[in-house]
């Protein structure tokens, strides 16, 4: 094997490596994942087909997060692929206060924080869903 093809293959896999070495870490026991963007509110098809609000299904309004840029998220090999990127989170929250802000913040460019773990049903709109802790405009 040539020295350029070695160079070659080692700066492939640092490059590799890196790239997913940012990625969010949404594994158990991690901190509190912290995010900011543009919130917005979709509607997606719900039961009983999951397809078409139009043919029946009912609505299934979701708060989703855009984000500046994309990202990647690892959860130590559970649900998450760090090698998929995205640049859209599925939040919701458990607490009237939260649901209230989001409810207010809606179009603007917010910063939460909370547990982040993979999308893993049909009512995940997202690859990444968060349980909003705390909400702050920016």
């Amino acid at each position: 094997m040539s020295v350029r093809l070695l160079h070659t293959c080692f700066f492939v896999t640092i490059l590799l490596t890196n790239a997913n070495a940012a990625c969010l870490d949404i594994s158990v026991g991690a901190a509190p994942v912290q995010l900011s963007g543009k919130l917005t509110r979709e509607v997606f098809p719900g039961r009983p087909n999951y397809e078409s609000i139009e043919s029946g299904d009912e609505p299934e309004p979701a708060w989703i997060l855009v984000l500046d840029a994309s990202i990647c998220a690892d959860d130590e090999g559970e649900l998450a692929d760090p090698n998929i990127h995205f640049d859209k989170v599925h939040l919701y929250s458990t607490e009237e206060s939260i649901r209230t802000v989001l409810a207010k913040a809606l179009g603007n460019r917010v910063a939460v924080s909370g547990e982040g773990f993979f999308s893993h049903t049909g009512h995940h709109h997202a690859p990444l869903v968060v349980n909003v802790a705390a909400i702050s405009a920016q």
